[in-house]
């Protein structure tokens, strides 16, 4: 059974996912609330501005660029600019059809934070039982 056409605005509106749709240059053709939010490019704006020419971009830029050209993105993480300036982590997905690209993105920066952080106490805590001469 299909889904409803009344009920699909409702369905993307309520996702955390950020979901936006490009033309084949990248040019943004539609974005749901939580893109626009999180990255403060909505309609008419270009996707690759998520990835400005600076070089702490220029890995996300080329892997956008690249998935512009080829049509598809599979699961792969990278580092774009954020609404407030900084740096996010996104997990991507694009897939093209009908000379439109669909990209769903992911925010996982609060994720790698978590890790760091981890990695870090780990650290931490082995300096302290190898000076300390502590067990746990």
């Amino acid at each position: 059974m299909a889904l409803p056409a009344e009920l699909l605005p409702l369905w993307l509106a309520q996702t955390s996912d950020l979901l936006a749709q490009t033309d084949d240059t990248g040019r943004i053709t539609w974005a749901n609330a939580a893109f626009v939010a999180a990255t403060g490019l909505g309609p008419g704006a270009v996707l690759l501005a998520l990835a400005p020419e600076e070089p702490a971009f220029v890995a996300a830029r080329t892997t956008l660029g690249e998935a512009l050209a080829a049509g598809a993105l599979a699961d792969t993480e990278v580092e774009l600019r954020s609404a407030g300036g900084g740096c996010c982590v996104l997990r991507a997905c694009a897939a093209s059809g009908a000379g439109l690209v669909l990209w769903t993105l992911q925010d996982v920066t609060p994720l790698r934070r978590l890790e760091a952080q981890g990695r870090r106490q780990r650290e931490l805590l082995d300096m302290a039982q190898k000076f300390g001469r502590l067990g746990v």
